[in-house]
């Protein structure tokens, strides 16, 4: 690679590089200085980088900050609290989750909040309640939940005291949580609302 150390000191002069990123191409500059050589590895990282900072490529990413709004933000939001206990996209879940001012690529949103199962989550999230608070409701027979549940609200009416109680975790149609109250009981229980129907007759 050509003039390597003239490109990395390139780089390095850029003050809006990440720290991590910094350091990285310190690390490479030191090993460089010393073998006269990168690793297929390095250079094919140091390639990446540079990629990534071109005039063009940063350009890019000032748009997409500027677009950046509070309405993606809160949908990120949403679909990293949804992916974060799982398998997919955990890392850059718990940033979005730990850092509010964390600002994930486009293509990281894109990927993230733009699948089909995202799409669902949101919808779940904003689509309106199918029960009312105070609406009396009781379980299906098919609710899925923990046989202690099923066996305590079997065959008791339910009160609902809350119907968007917490984030989204599957992305099944009538995913939205709802907090629900057995009559005559004083330990509350969250459920979604696919488990749910209506309460014809209160015994």
């Amino acid at each position: 690679m050509a003039n390597i150390q003239e490109r990395i000191s390139k780089l390095l002069d850029n003050p809006t590089l990440p720290t991590s990123t910094q350091y990285f191409l310190e690390s490479l500059r030191n090993y460089h200085g010393a073998k006269g050589c990168l690793t297929e590895a390095q250079a094919n990282a140091f390639a990446s980088i540079e990629k990534n900072n071109r005039p063009e490529e940063l350009e890019k990413k000032k748009k997409w900050a500027a677009q950046y709004d509070d309405e993606k933000r809160n949908i990120a939001r949403i679909c990293a609290q949804y992916y974060a206990p799982g398998a997919y996209f955990t890392d850059l879940a718990r940033r979005i989750l730990s850092n509010p001012e964390f600002v994930p690529t486009e293509k990281q949103y894109n990927a993230m909040c733009c699948n089909k199962y995202a799409k669902k989550v949101i919808e779940n999230t904003f689509s309106e309640p199918k029960y009312a608070v105070g609406t009396f409701v009781a379980l299906r027979a098919s609710s899925r939940g923990n046989w202690d549940l099923k066996q305590f609200c079997k065959g008791k009416p339910l009160m609902v005291i809350d119907n968007d109680c917490g984030p989204i975790i599957s992305a099944a149609k009538g995913a939205k949580r709802y907090r629900i109250l057995p009559i005559g009981s004083s330990q509350h229980f969250d459920v979604e609302e696919r488990d749910l129907k209506l309460c014809k007759k209160l015994k």
